[in-house]
């Protein structure tokens, strides 16, 4: 129990000595990174097995990538806006609900059309989610742990989303017409069922006090164990409380305001750099190992020996995530994942493919969960979900477009060079990490002024 006199909601949640919800519910949250990863690398690790059944060019199955990745980026952006508006609790149910509907119906595909469509509304699922998850695990956190918090959520349903996606497409993908479905149909049942688990989350108390709702938000931190004995006191409102009016335009002008633009900025084109070089890399890969020789099996199992190491980086990344100021080891994994990035463009052999792939999934293990923190620690909580969902919305739009030009490229002019060049832009998206705020140990309120 805490004793919590004439103070802000936000103060409060600030000074807690944990998080106020159970272990259980931390997991059910922390799955909509499982679901990411599953949504990122199932479409990749089985588009071999869908080319074949359908009997189409890889140039064209890559347009369910696309489909997937613009999705996503619509529900980035349309989610943030209904996170921010409509509550972070209602936005994480539908969003898993879309992704575990959408993803059985993409199973059921009986051509690359259909299959193009119903990955459309996959994306938009996972990643109205996903924009939503880290808000309010954000906004939950005491200030003391909030990294160690996002840290561990995001490294454990990163780290097992990818290591489950991986073994599950080794073992089913290779099956002949059925594998591939039973991919996706597995991965929209255990989406339905963490989305009926969401039923118990409380709403954040700081999105209830932003909307003025201070009654509903006592409420909750009663429910959450939290003694409140005085009349919470409500935040001042900032200059934006008091002309801001709920809509995806205002919500912009506030993050291109000159307090916000320039982390606004910095963050949209670090996501730009990370998404296109890493993700772009890690969904084109199978693709092409395949092209160069290498069975699915084969290809699948340098995955699954890479996702294993990275497992053990991602709780590292975890236990040091308040330890240290992150944006420093961000910006260090992104500059060694640029030299294990051009040596995994030599193809070299067998041995070298694993130990760069290893390399460089346990360094995503310092890059995305370090840097989705610190985009929602720069922002305030009105427009948190929606800065979230700009700079790395924009992002995944432009990673849409990846699968083909990373394909076009490597075909034309190489694997190397185009290996080279994504090495250059993680580079580039690490070097602008330097230029934000040091927010380990400080409070949202003092992170986003």
């Amino acid at each position: 129990m805490n004793n919590n006199a004439n103070r802000s909601v936000s103060e409060i949640m600030d000074n807690l000595q944990k998080m106020p919800i159970s272990t259980w519910l931390f997991m059910v949250i922390s799955a909509s990174y499982f679901f990411v990863e599953y949504d990122l690398f199932d479409l990749s690790y089985v588009l071999p097995a869908i080319i074949s059944t359908f009997k189409i060019s890889s140039t064209l199955a890559s347009l369910a990538l696309t489909s997937t990745f613009i999705g996503g980026v619509i529900g980035e952006l349309s989610g943030g806006y209904l996170s921010d508006n409509f509550g972070r609790k209602f936005m994480l149910i539908i969003g898993l609900v879309t992704y575990s509907i959408s993803t059985i119906l993409s199973a059921l595909s009986v051509n690359i059309l259909m299959l193009i469509i119903t990955r459309f509304f996959v994306g938009w699922g996972t990643y109205v989610d996903f924009n939503s998850v880290i808000t309010y695990l954000a906004e939950m956190s005491p200030k003391h742990s909030r990294g160690k918090i996002i840290s561990y959520s995001s490294s454990i349903g990163i780290a097992l989303g990818a290591l489950v996606v991986t073994v599950v497409s080794y073992l089913l993908a290779p099956i002949p017409n059925i594998g591939w479905r039973l991919v996706f149909i597995l991965g929209g049942i255990v989406g339905i069922t963490f989305a009926v688990l969401r039923k118990d989350l409380p709403e954040s108390p700081r999105w209830l006090e932003k909307k003025g709702k201070l009654d509903k938000a006592k409420l909750t931190l009663e429910k959450l164990h939290i003694n409140i004995q005085e009349p919470l006191i409500p935040l001042i409102p900032s200059n934006y409380n008091n002309s801001h009016k709920s809509s995806p335009l205002a919500n912009l002008k506030i993050l291109v305001d000159k307090s916000h633009l320039k982390y606004f900025l910095i963050f949209l084109i670090s996501w730009i750099m990370f998404y296109s070089a890493f993700d772009g890399e890690g969904i084109t890969v199978p693709t092409i190992l395949t092209e160069h020789g290498y069975t699915l099996a084969s290809t699948l199992r340098f995955f699954v020996v890479s996702g294993s190491v990275a497992f053990v980086f991602y709780v590292i990344s975890a236990l040091t995530a308040e330890k240290t100021q992150r944006k420093y080891l961000a910006t260090l994994a992104a500059l060694l994942t640029g030299i294990f990035m051009a040596l995994l463009g030599t193809l070299y052999n067998a041995i070298l493919i694993y130990v760069s792939l290893a390399s460089l999934s346990s360094l995503g293990a310092f890059i995305f969960p370090y840097t989705y923190l610190l985009t929602v620690e720069h922002f305030p909580t009105e427009v948190r979900a929606t800065a979230f969902a700009f700079t790395d919305g924009i992002a995944h739009l432009l990673l849409a477009f990846m699968p083909i030009i990373i394909l076009t490229v490597s075909a034309k002019y190489g694997f190397f060079n185009t290996m080279l060049i994504l090495a250059v832009m993680m580079i580039v998206g690490g070097i602008l990490l330097l230029f934000t705020k040091a927010t380990t140990g400080k409070s949202l309120d003092e992170t986003s002024k």
